[in-house]
């Protein structure tokens, strides 16, 4: 290791970060696994010695070594090293290190020698803009959240950024709970001819939002709700204000400090048994409808009195019987993931009289529920559709009934050979389902894999129901699928050879 003067550097912390990946992706496009060592329990750090040298040992043969270069007194570098006498190709387009962008590297042979220039650094201060006073425990979040640095402000409002790649940052200063201020995001530029910038930043102070969040049958508040404000900027506006979030308390009051002008204020699950949309929904999307509201913050002027009501969605309670009309116990009723409102799948259990209850779902949508035994020989499915629904609770009464089903049996070949281990997933549906706020998901409901004669067995279909077969191997190099295969339900079916295909190039 050597400064741009040719000078050796002492004590530079050399961090193996990867073995394995130089960023190369299979014909599907997925990147080639690796071994990631950096910020876990493998690592493998050494120091460089007095004359700016340093040994890793141990390593694989013909693997590609993912290498960091840290140094208080130098900017961050990386690089990346094989083991092996024979040429290697350029690592094409690959982030090492979360504080470092993306590009292509030579992979290096034998020796490696690498320059670090004098670190850039960043020195700023915070205050509040009123009294001019620091502003002590702030937070400061420097870069986007998958590639960035932290630092909090010491007791005279002073923060520093030190070893930072050149480049245009997005500095988020963040808003302090139990103040009256906001905090406040802008731009920062970081030049390989500028090695020191400084940044001042003065906090603005805003106005008190409070209210409550009830439950819509018995008036009681509701704890644990996310109740975020939106000034109607983007994620990447440039000097602008950062409003407060709040959580509701347990008598369901929440109270946040907002910037001058007009603004919305929106809840924000999950919260058990209670329909709210997610904290990450986009704001213009139609699940919001009902869960905001727009307000007007002025100055010297606190806005209180807001009130949010809140239903359990559409709360499904259902007794499971079989064929006879007697009641199921021990029964699990699933409602399908992927659907509208909720990504995760979510199981309700039944009763010794063969009675369930699910709720939190969003009122005007539909829903897939099914039910199976233990050993998964019986089955019922349901689909519930609600529309043009005015409360926020609306309560469906349901039965559903365990009838015997059928299987899907058959054997993958590849290259004319029976897979071993192949993945079978059956979806419900002939199509996937449309979530308005997140896009389109299909909804898995069984997988299995196949032996080693290629053979798999794959249960829980039911008469009358479309489902999708799609076959997918993956080896070191390639992904091979079989998809969209449209099954008929009914009773035990043999499918024919499936023979794969090389799944198209992304």
């Amino acid at each position: 290791m050597i400064d741009a003067n040719g000078k050796p550097i002492t004590g530079v912390a050399v961090n193996v970060a990867s073995i394995g990946n130089r960023g190369d992706r299979d014909t599907a496009g997925f990147p080639i696994p690796m071994l990631v060592l950096m910020q876990s329990r493998l690592n493998l750090v050494t120091k460089t010695d007095q004359a700016g040298k340093f040994t890793v040992a141990g390593l694989p043969r013909d693997q590609a070594i993912a290498l960091v270069f840290e140094h208080d007194d130098y900017a961050l570098e990386a690089a990346i090293a094989a083991v092996s006498d024979r040429p290697q190709r350029d690592a094409q387009g690959i982030s090492i290190d979360r504080r470092v962008a993306p590009r292509s590297r030579t992979v290096s042979i034998g020796d490696l020698t690498v320059t670090m220039r004098p670190t850039p650094r960043l020195t700023g201060r915070v205050t509040f803009a009123d009294t001019g006073s620091a502003a002590a425990d702030v937070k400061i979040l420097l870069g986007e959240y998958y590639r960035g640095f932290q630092a909090v402000t010491d007791k005279d409002g002073k923060f520093s950024f030190r070893s930072m790649p050149d480049s245009e940052y997005k500095l988020r200063v963040l808003p302090v709970d139990g103040t009256s201020y906001v905090g406040w995001q802008t731009s920062v530029k970081i030049a390989d001819d500028k090695l020191n910038a400084n940044i001042n930043i003065a906090l603005p102070k805003g106005q008190t939002v409070s209210g409550e969040v009830v439950d819509e049958e018995t008036n009681v508040g509701i704890a644990g709700v996310t109740v975020v404000y939106a000034t109607g900027e983007t994620d990447t506006a440039i000097d602008v204000p950062l409003p407060q979030e709040a959580t509701t308390d347990a008598k369901g009051r929440f109270q946040l400090v907002a910037p001058i002008g007009n603004g919305t204020v929106r809840v924000a699950g999950p919260v058990a048994h209670y329909d709210l949309p997610s904290r990450y929904v986009s704001e213009t999307a139609p699940r919001l409808d009902g869960f905001r509201e727009e307000v007007t913050v002025a100055a010297k002027r606190t806005t209180s009195g807001l009130r949010f009501v809140v239903g359990r969605g559409l709360v499904v309670e259902g007794v499971v019987i079989d064929d006879s009309g007697a009641p199921v116990a021990d029964v699990d009723v699933v409602r399908a993931p992927g659907m509208e409102g909720r990504m995760k799948r979510v199981v309700a259990h039944t009763d010794a009289r063969g009675r369930f209850m699910l709720d939190g779902f969003p009122v005007n949508s539909e829903q897939i529920l099914i039910a199976t035994d233990a050993g998964r020989k019986t089955l019922g499915s349901m689909r519930i559709s609600m529309q043009n629904a005015v409360r926020r609770t609306e309560v469906v009464e349901i039965e559903m009934i365990l009838r015997p089903v059928g299987r899907v049996k058959g054997q993958i070949r590849l290259h004319e050979k029976p897979v071993d281990g192949g993945l079978v997933i059956l979806n419900f549906g002939g199509k996937p389902v449309k979530d308005p706020d997140h896009g389109h998901y299909s909804v898995q409901y069984a997988r299995t894999r196949t032996d080693a004669a290629g053979r798999f067995e794959i249960g829980m279909l039911e008469a009358g129901t479309p489902f999708t077969l799609r076959v997918m191997v993956k080896n070191a190099k390639e992904l091979f699928l079989k998809d969209a295969i449209v099954v008929e339900s009914g009773e035990d079916l043999e499918i024919p050879e499936i023979e794969l295909e090389p799944a198209p190039g992304k």
